[in-house]
């Protein structure tokens, strides 16, 4: 996947442009069914009065034969940055608050993924690679693997699918005029919305390392303001999840006291696990 953006050089020089376009160019046909949701999430939140939370950015065109997606380029501050300031509590809730409008929106598109096809999709490297490279740790990650997929068969009969973006983090949200602008959509599926959370809260204990309960809290509020709390109690299991993701990439990027980290990764889902909490 290629993303360039278009020139504005064509227009007339008294032109406003309404509109700075990224385009996006696929090795294969999910560029299809990324426009097909954005279109239809766009479609659905401006029905919408109480929608001013979320943004998706608009899509223009997709070309088959191209396989090239036109689409709005957002400028906003990222939440990766936004973490790092004083007191982010405000914008962790908004952030809440607009994941909790995606998880109630209604589209008949997407297939379901469950835990398996998230190892299969989001895990780099595969778990099998991984524990092959990294030996002395896979004994620990098949047991964790092993419990994460047991504690999600007990529980999937009583969980209510819903659209999720699957990768929804810091960098996949961007802060503009008040709202919460969520980008790449090529993950989306249908599936447990407790996983869009659980990434979400990962990230903010480990990006704000004093004390994340403040900014942890808010974006809870932020969320179950319009939605069950009885998710809540499925999201250490996806965060266990979201630890092994960050350990893998640990190894993936080997950077400095990587395997302290990646340790450290381990464990914490481990404790997500045992505990059933994500504090």
């Amino acid at each position: 996947m290629v993303q360039f953006s278009f020139t504005e050089s064509q227009l007339p020089r008294s032109a406003e442009p309404a509109l700075t376009l990224v385009g996006t160019s696929y090795t294969d046909d999910r560029g299809q069914q990324t426009f097909q949701i954005m279109r239809e999430l766009n479609h659905n939140l401006a029905q919408q009065a109480d929608a001013s939370a979320l943004a998706v950015p608009q899509v223009l065109f997709y070309d088959p034969s191209l396989r090239l997606l036109a689409q709005q380029r957002v400028v906003g501050i990222p939440y990766s940055d936004l973490l790092d300031r004083a007191e982010p509590t405000n914008y962790v809730q908004l952030a809440g608050a607009a994941l909790a409008l995606l998880h109630n929106q209604h589209l008949a598109i997407g297939n379901e993924a469950w835990l398996r096809d998230h190892l299969a999709d989001l895990l780099h490297p595969q778990p099998a690679q991984l524990g092959d490279q990294l030996p002395e740790y896979r004994a620990q990650i098949e047991m964790l693997i092993a419990e994460m997929i047991s504690q999600e068969r007990h529980i999937k009969p009583a969980i209510e699918t819903g659209p999720i973006h699957r990768n929804f983090g810091p960098s996949k949200v961007l802060y503009r005029e008040g709202r919460a602008w969520v980008i790449d959509w090529d993950l989306f599926a249908q599936g447990d919305p407790a996983l869009d959370i659980a990434n979400f809260v990962v990230h903010l204990q480990v990006r704000i390392a004093q004390q994340p309960g403040r900014a942890l809290a808010a974006f809870i509020d932020g969320y179950f303001a319009a939605r069950p709390l009885l998710i809540l109690e499925r999201v250490p299991l996806y965060a266990a999840f979201a630890y092994l993701r960050l350990a893998a990439k640990c190894f993936q990027r080997k950077e400095a006291h990587w395997e302290d980290q990646l340790r450290d990764y381990l464990r914490r889902g481990e404790e997500c696990l045992a505990a059933r909490s994500i504090v």
